[in-house]
Order: C-alpha cells, then structure tokens, then sequence
C-alpha cells in the first residue's frame, strides 16, 4: 500500500508532508493487520 503526500501533485513533497502520509501509512497498516 503506498500513500502520496498531500502536495506531491502540485510540487516537490514537504519533509512535513512526507512524514504525514508516512503516519497514515503506518495507521492503516496497523488498522488492517498488515
């Protein structure tokens, strides 16, 4: 599974936007049990 960052469409990721989706990932990861 692979979340982007939030601003990744329109410019180069934020190290802040980088670590949110990196926290989502790891949330939805732990969620599902993978």
């Amino acid at each position: 599974m692979h979340t982007n960052a939030y601003d990744e469409a329109i410019t180069t990721p934020t190290e802040e936007s980088v670590r949110r989706a990196m926290a989502i990932q790891l949330i939805i990861n732990k969620e599902l049990g993978l």
